[in-house]
């Protein structure tokens, strides 16, 4: 005899246990790649008006800005410019910040599937 309930479709897209991580991977890596491409269509390549010029030479010579200073991005600019030496200096520091809104797009997504599974074990 059959069962009267009909069984439920798995679905492949369904994440699971062996390969929740991966999947968790990959949506960090569109995150990042959407906001990187947003930042990268949206920006000024050049100087730009308010502090571009400022925020490029510090980053050359590792010297302080106006305040806040803005270190994370002194330093990231420091090292770009450090690993590429033969590009201009305002394009490396526009690089830098946005590696830098690319990560803070991936993190914050897995930072919020992190939350809500506490939220669900709870």
């Amino acid at each position: 005899m059959s069962s009267s309930v009909p069984s439920k479709p798995v679905s492949t897209l369904a994440p699971t246990r062996a390969n929740d991580g991966a999947v968790r991977a990959i949506a960090a890596a569109a995150a990042a790649l959407v906001a990187f491409v947003a930042y990268a269509l949206t920006s000024s390549f050049g100087l730009g008006y308010v502090d571009h010029g400022e925020l490029a030479a510090v980053a050359a010579t590792l010297g302080i800005a106006h305040p806040t200073g803005y270190p994370t991005l002194t330093l990231l600019g420091f090292v770009a410019t450090r690993l590429l030496p033969f590009a201009p200096i305002v394009s490396l520091a526009w690089l830098a910040v946005a590696l830098v809104a690319a990560s803070v797009a991936a993190l914050t997504l897995l930072f919020d599937e992190a939350m809500g599974r506490v939220a669900r074990a709870v």
